[in-house]
């Protein structure tokens, strides 16, 4: 996994991505404040002097390069180029993305409540694209993301990861409370089956059906459906990364090939 553009997924060269082992990634675990706020940070190594690979779909990306750049190609064939400190906006499938490198990468995976605190912004209606981070993030998760680049070889990944929790959790502002519940709520009804009913949702966050929906697009940038697609293929490739299980027998349990290539890109059997 990579977050740097290919359209759809069936467009997709597989034989032309860079090889799986050649990019290298550590993850931090986010404390702290900003636990909340991001799911993980990460480092990101390539040596590679062209490297060529997907992102799965993702609520949004804080990314800083150090070294390298390139540029992402979203579902619908709109490419935007990369920036020295960028966020990548939700997306509702997996992406492309074309690197010079070397590539050297510190990063943060944001969380539907940091995507959310941070840029005050609906996840559906700012979706599939790159900014420059200046263009939506506040100026203390900026400022961080550069100094950090200044850094970046002699910063330990702690040192990073504390610098840009700080940064995070003081420019963050708090959702409405009962928002958050919302978020949690949906996060409980994707967990709590392989294949979540829609129907129920009402009952679950105390909101009308359009308004589960309207929130859901904020927050998560896709309706209930789409998330449950999405958390079908996601726990998809998983299951097929188990030699054990065949990819006859996900889609018997309601995870088509297909949308597993739509959100996760590379596709275990594949």
């Amino acid at each position: 996994m990579a977050f740097m553009g290919g359209g759809s997924s069936d467009a997709i060269d597989h034989a032309r991505l860079t090889r799986a082992g050649s990019i290298r990634m550590r993850l931090i675990a986010p404390q702290g404040p900003a636990a909340h706020l991001a799911t993980t940070f990460f480092r990101l190594e390539c040596d590679e002097p062209a490297i060529r690979d997907v992102q799965p779909s993702s609520i949004g990306i804080f990314a800083v390069q150090a070294r390298g750049g390139g540029h992402i190609r979203f579902l619908d064939g709109r490419t935007d180029p990369g920036h020295p400190v960028m966020l990548v906006t939700p997306t509702e499938a997996a992406s492309t993305f074309e690197v010079a490198g070397p590539w050297r990468v510190f990063g943060a995976m944001l969380s539907p409540v940091g995507w959310a605190g941070l840029t005050g912004r609906c996840a559906k209606r700012e979706g599939n694209r790159l900014h420059p981070a200046g263009a939506m993030l506040p100026p203390p998760v900026v400022a961080a993301g550069e100094a950090i680049r200044a850094r970046y070889d002699s910063m330990s990944d702690e040192e990073a990861s504390g610098l840009l929790s700080q940064a995070l959790a003081a420019a963050a502002r708090p959702l409405p409370a009962e928002h958050v519940r919302f978020i949690v709520s949906i996060r409980e009804w994707l967990a709590s089956s392989l294949s979540p009913e829609i129907g129920g949702l009402p009952a679950r966050t105390g909101y009308s059906a359009r308004q589960v929906q309207r929130l859901a697009e904020r927050y998560f940038g896709l309706t209930p459906k789409g998330l449950a697609r999405k958390y079908r293929a996601l726990r998809a490739a998983v299951s097929l990364s188990r030699p054990e299980i065949t990819a006859d027998e996900i889609a018997a349990r309601g995870s088509p090939q297909r949308a597993v290539r739509d959100i996760c890109a590379r596709a275990p059997w594949a």
